[in-house]
């Protein structure tokens, strides 16, 4: 809570979608996130991801779904 709304998440996610695209063999970072949820939303969108479309899921039900691609891939 005091930590809320300083952009820790988004920072992380953004370090962590980098992280993983440097790897070999990664193209892609995905992120399904409930549509009803929209600092997670905030966050993808912060972190480089977009919206490339929704997923129904038996877990939870309706799901966006958020990709970031590596360069050339």
């Amino acid at each position: 809570p005091s930590d809320e709304g300083r952009g820790y998440a988004s920072e992380a996610a953004r370090a962590l979608a980098s992280w993983a695209l440097a790897q070999p063999d990664v193209l892609a970072v995905q992120a399904t996130i409930e549509p009803d949820n929209p600092a997670s939303l905030r966050v993808a969108a912060k972190a480089g991801l977009w919206k490339v479309g929704e997923l129904e899921t038996d877990e939870d039900g309706l799901v966006e779904v958020w990709e970031t691609r590596a360069s050339g891939g």
